[in-house]
């Protein structure tokens, strides 16, 4: 069992107030040993966090310290079209039926613009992509 608390020695004119001091003294004794626990449960909290289950930065783990990778099972087909498989490819257009505009940009890079509609003009192809490069005349 528990002993008693021992008495608290009081100048004599504080004798009245025994009973107040002793209940005021056991109240923050109480609450002294439930922040003590509150302490020690937050620490062992605290030495169990890692990066992978916190917001510590990885530099904080030793890289020989992580633990070793699961090894998943290899897969049983390789990379690509598996053999068997039909082949999909998309019908080429024919030659005559494209118009091609080469372009200079003000930077110096080339670029091709191509139309599958033969009624298309090459008028018509620059007012298509004129919304990303600026076209601009210039008169010798």
């Amino acid at each position: 069992m528990s002993e008693p608390p021992p008495r608290i020695e009081l100048p004599p004119e504080a004798e009245p107030a025994r009973d107040f001091i002793e209940a005021l003294v056991g109240r923050y004794e109480k609450r002294i040993r439930e922040l003590e626990q509150q302490v020690q449960s937050l620490t062992e909290q605290l030495q169990k966090l890692t990066p992978r289950n916190s917001s510590l930065p990885p530099s904080t783990e030793h890289a020989h310290a992580k633990p070793d990778r699961k090894k998943r099972p290899g897969k049983k087909r390789n990379r690509g079209g598996q053999s068997g498989h039909k082949r999909q490819q998309r019908a080429l257009v024919p030659v005559e039926a494209c118009t091609t505009v080469t372009a200079l940009h003000p930077s110096g890079n080339w670029a091709a613009y191509m139309s599958t509609a033969t009624s298309m003009s090459v008028a018509a192809i620059l007012e298509a992509v004129s919304d990303c490069w600026v076209i601009q005349r210039t008169v010798p």
